[in-house]
């Protein structure tokens, strides 16, 4: 069976210090869009990003992003203590915001920040 390339997350790691998306520590997710329309992913995982980070308690903390040819590096920042965290952050905020683009119902914020 043969159909449209999937989107998909490629890689979540943690940025330790300043680099070309952040001023400062965080985590970086790179995504590939698929067959997803890529302006809607970034937009849907913006607001994702945001919701979780605010239901953690990291509602000063920023996001970037970075397009490169067919996905992005979607970056968040965050307390250098709490890395490994914002990976899990970022991921979950990939997956909804799929969710989000594919008309799925809401994600659960709650039930992730109390998980993450």
């Amino acid at each position: 069976m043969t159909g449209a390339p999937r989107a998909a997350l490629v890689e979540v790691r943690r940025l330790t210090g300043p680099n070309v998306l952040l001023d400062g520590a965080g985590a970086v997710a790179d995504v590939v869009f698929g067959a997803e329309p890529g302006d809607a992913v970034v937009e849907a995982w913006r607001a994702a990003a945001r919701r979780i980070l605010d239901a953690v308690g990291w509602g000063g903390e920023a996001t970037a992003v970075r397009r490169v040819p067919g996905g992005a590096s979607l970056a968040i920042s965050a307390p250098i203590d709490a890395l490994y965290a914002a990976c899990d952050v970022g991921a979950w905020a990939w997956e909804a915001a799929l969710g989000a683009v594919r008309g799925a119902p809401p994600a659960d914020v709650a039930a992730a920040a109390a998980r993450l």
